[in-house]
This record gives structure tokens, C-alpha cells and sequence, in this order.
């Protein structure tokens, strides 16, 4: 047992003393908190201003009308004042953000947009017969745009003349410009629709406007929490983060693990080292080593997301329980991996013959990054359920569920755990039995079938 600590110790220094992992697990997520958090400060969303003409072409003239009162100064002011609003609005529910914060943010987020930069001028005067002229000027860049409620392809009007079928722009528009005439355009043609109701716009847009409701979650023991639709978001993101964190912080370590075992056998240092341990002494030392800079990467991630949503007011979406199924999961899923990647490390001679040998195990533990999606949303389905209890998919699948909104059958993470811990005992067996028989071997690299038949080996 000593060799085997003094080997993993030996592995541990040589992976995590190193300038490349120090920068991986350390500066890293550091360098991803700092830009998360400056990140406001250091984009500026301002776009240039936005001035000149839009030609509208309506022979109906219903749209046209309905445009000039949207696309007038203070209407157009209103809107992009209530779009500034929107994001802070949205800024708020993403961060706990009170609502003082949130009207002084929507003011400093309004100076930075500079949203009066705006000067619009409408030409209506305009039939579909004038559509070359003024294609012609747009792309002179005299015009801004060009409004029309016909197919110029087709020069016949629509069927609906009050709606805006195309919008022409130049290539090099600014998208935010466009999303403004884009709203712009619309609120147009609910108001063109609404004038030929004959009812009153703004009666039925405050009657179309539905607040959303407030959701307050009601624990067991009576308490009471606001959701709001930043804090819905990082819940439905939680369970993805916890299973990227389990996959590359296992697959990083494990990566770590097969390199070092095939530049050790190519360059003759395993010969070495196997006179003073035995193969069983080697490997395990090898893989408590890189689970030890596992733990210093995950750790390190870890710590770093709990203090971003610490800051964000919302660390209360993370609860003990995950944590501990995180942990559980984690070292689960690393030594199955590791025993793959010890396995094939030892089998091979060179890093591009175990590409071959990795390929049918890469494609299996891909598959829970490929069904993340349908299994967080029915953690509790047949597809959870079942692949729950296939090895080496337990881990990534099982920390989807436990970490999700539902909640999932004690009996069937009791099973998982049997079933997971189980394999993963099973699978360091085979790998210790291929490692003895491969790493003194050399040649050509084994096929899949020369493994299992190494496994027979006493």
C-alpha cells in the first residue's frame, strides 16, 4: 500500500505541478468569473446612430398611415425606453436584482445605449410601380429601408394590404436597427388592423397586456420562495452544469492518466518502474493520482460557480443533497473512466493507436451529452429510467435526475448506486487484468478481441 500512495503521489506531482494544469484548473475559471462580472462593463452595447429615410410602398395606404403614427419621435423614444426596461427587467430576474437597483441599472443602461440617436423619416408617396427607383436608391444608400405590403417579385398586392410582407434593408444594417423596425413595422400593423376594427389601439393593447403570475414554491416545512424567471433558467440549468462538470473533470484526469501510461511504455520508464512495484501497485497508484488532480480541478470549477451564484443572490438553487450526489457520481464516473483509459493506455505503444480503442467507449459516453435534453425533461421517464442502470451511463444520467425539479424514487438511486459501484469495481478488475498483461508488450497494438481474451489471462 505505500508503493501504491508513493506512485500516486509521484503521478499527482508530475500532472498538477505544471504550468499547462495550473492554468486549466485555476486561472481558468477565474479568468470566466472575472468576465461574467465585467463583462457589462466591458461590452458596449451603444450602436451607431440611426438616421434617414424609409420608403413604405402601400397602395392600400392602410399601413402607411398606421406607420406614421408609430414612427413618430416620441412613439419610437417610447419603445426603445421600454426595450432598456425589458433588459433590465430581465437582468433582475436573473440576479435577485431589488427594484431600486434594477430603475438605477435601466437609467446607466439607457445612457449607454443613447436610445434618442434615432431620426427616422417616412415616404409614403409611393406605389409598387416605384419599386425598381427605390431599390435602386437603397442601394446607393440614400434610403434606410424599404417597407412593402406587396411580393415585388410577384407585383401583385397582398392579401393582406394592412401587413408588412417584406422589409428590404442594406447588407451592412445594424442588427439592433433592425430589430427595431421590426418592431416598429409590427406595432404598425396591429394598429392598421385595430383602425380597421374600428376600435380604440391603446384600449386593446392594455387589454392584451397579461402581467405574468408571481410563483412562490412552498417547502415542507411551510416556508415560502419567489421564482422568478432568472432563477427558473439556472434551475433547468443546474442538472447540465453538474453533469459537464462530472464528464470533464473525469474524462480531463482520465485523459491525463492514458497519456502518461503510454509515454511511460514508449519510453522504456515503465520497465523501470515495474522493478520497484508490482503492475497492480502501479495502476493503482497511477489512477489515485489523477483522481487526486481530478479532485483539485472539480474543486477549484466547483468553488467558482458557488461563488458566482453567491454573488447572484442565488446559491440557494444548489442544496446539500447535490453536493453529496455530486460527489458520490463523481467518483463513480472518474474510476470507470480511468479504468478505460488505463486499460487502453497499456495496451498500446503510441497515443494514435489508442484512438481506435477509445472510439466504441468515446461513442457510449457521448450518449448522455446526446439525451441530456429529453431526460431533463422527463427525469422520470422510460428513457431516464433505463439508461439509470447502464454502465458507464449511471453517473452522467443518474446527476441529471437527482439534480433536476422532479423528484426521483429513493429506491431507484439506491439501485444506481448497487449497480454503478458495483460496475465500477468490476471494470477495475478487467482493467487490472489487461494492465498486468499489457504494459510490458509491444508490437502491434491488440484488437478489441485480443482484450477480453487478456482477461482470461491468470
Amino acid at each position: 500500500m505505500p508503493k501504491t500512495l508513493l506512485v500516486a503521489l509521484r503521478e499527482f506531482k508530475a500532472t498538477a505541478m505544471t504550468k499547462a494544469f495550473i492554468l486549466a484548473a485555476v486561472l481558468v475559471p477565474v479568468l470566466m468569473i472575472g468576465l461574467a462580472v465585467l463583462g457589462p462593463f466591458l461590452f458596449n452595447p451603444k450602436p451607431p446612430p440611426l438616421a434617414g429615410t424609409i420608403a413604405i410602398i402601400d397602395p392600400a395606404g392602410k399601413l402607411a398611415s398606421a406607420a406614421k403614427v408609430e414612427f413618430e419621435p416620441e412613439n419610437i423614444k417610447a419603445r426603445v425606453r421600454r426595450n432598456v426596461q425589458d433588459q433590465a427587467k430581465t437582468i433582475q430576474d436573473a440576479s435577485s436584482m431589488s427594484a431600486a437597483d434594477t430603475a438605477e441599472h435601466a437609467q446607466a443602461l439607457g445612457k449607454t445605449l443613447r436610445p434618442f440617436d434615432i431620426n427616422l423619416r417616412l415616404d409614403q408617396q409611393h406605389q409598387p410601380s416605384d419599386w425598381p427607383s427605390l431599390k435602386a436608391q437603397l442601394q446607393q444608400g440614400t434610403l434606410v429601408a424599404v417597407v412593402t405590403s406587396f411580393d415585388p417579385a410577384a407585383t401583385k398586392a397582398s392579401t393582406a394590404p394592412d401587413t408588412p410582407t417584406h422589409l428590404y434593408v442594406p447588407s451592412n444594417m445594424n442588427i439592433k436597427h433592425i430589430g427595431l423596425i421590426e418592431d416598429l413595422l409590427q406595432a404598425a400593423a396591429v394598429r392598421a388592423k385595430v383602425n380597421a376594427a374600428g376600435l380604440n389601439v391603446e384600449a386593446v393593447r392594455s387589454l392584451a397586456h397579461a402581467p405574468n403570475p408571481t410563483t412562490i414554491r412552498i417547502s415542507k416545512d411551510g416556508g415560502e420562495k419567489t421564482e422568478n424567471e432568472g432563477s427558473k433558467a439556472f434551475k433547468m440549468m443546474t442538472p447540465v452544469a453538474f453533469m459537464f462538470l462530472i464528464w470533464i473533470g473525469a474524462f480531463v484526469s482520465a485523459n491525463y492518466l492514458l497519456t502518461t501510461t503510454i509515454e511511460e511504455k514508449s519510453n522504456k520508464v515503465m520497465e523501470v518502474l515495474l522493478s520497484a512495484v508490482s503492475p497492480m501497485q502501479l495502476m493503482g497508484g497511477k489512477i489515485i493520482g489523477q483522481a487526486l488532480v481530478g479532485l483539485v480541478m472539480v474543486g477549484m470549477y466547483l468553488a467558482m460557480g458557488i461563488a458566482a451564484l453567491t454573488a447572484a443572490a442565488i446559491a440557494d438553487l444548489i442544496q446539500w443533497q447535490h453536493l453529496l450526489y455530486f460527489a458520490l457520481y463523481y467518483v463513480m464516473a472518474y474510476f470507470m473512466i480511468a479504468s478505460i483509459m488505463a486499460a487502453i493506455g497499456s495496451a498500446v505503444n503510441e497515443l494514435r493507436e489508442a484512438q481506435a480503442l477509445m472510439t466504441p467507449a468515446m461513442l457510449l459516453l457521448m450518449i448522455p451529452m446526446m439525451l441530456w435534453l429529453p431526460i431533463s425533461d422527463s427525469p422520470n421517464g422510460t428513457l431516464a429510467t433505463v439508461t439509470s442502470f447502464i454502465p458507464p451511463l449511471i453517473p452522467f444520467v443518474m446527476i441529471l435526475r437527482v439534480t433536476g425539479g422532479e423528484a426521483i424514487p429513493l429506491w431507484q438511486i439506491i439501485a444506481s448506486m448497487i449497480v454503478g459501484y458495483g460496475s465500477m469495481v468490476a471494470m477495475i478488475w478487467m482493467a487490472a487484468k489487461i494492465f498486468r498483461v499489457g504494459v510490458l508488450m509491444y508490437g502491434k497494438p491488440p484488437s478489441p478481441m485480443e482484450l477480453f481474451k487478456w482477461l482470461r489471462y491468470s
